[in-house]
């Protein structure tokens, strides 16, 4: 529980780190969000050392 809400700054980071692009973030209704997160780009030789 000490840990709890770590998980999005991670997302955030690796998903920016991988991809090149941040993740985005949008508030459907009162009730629903929706996360996109951009697929890791190929090319990057850094990706391979994940």
């Amino acid at each position: 529980m000490e840990k709890r809400g770590e998980g999005v700054p991670i997302i955030l980071e690796e998903s920016s780190r991988l991809s090149g692009r941040t993740p985005e973030y949008r508030l459907i209704d009162q009730s629903e969000l929706l996360l996109t997160i951009h697929a890791a780009n190929p090319t990057d030789p850094e990706q391979d050392e994940v």
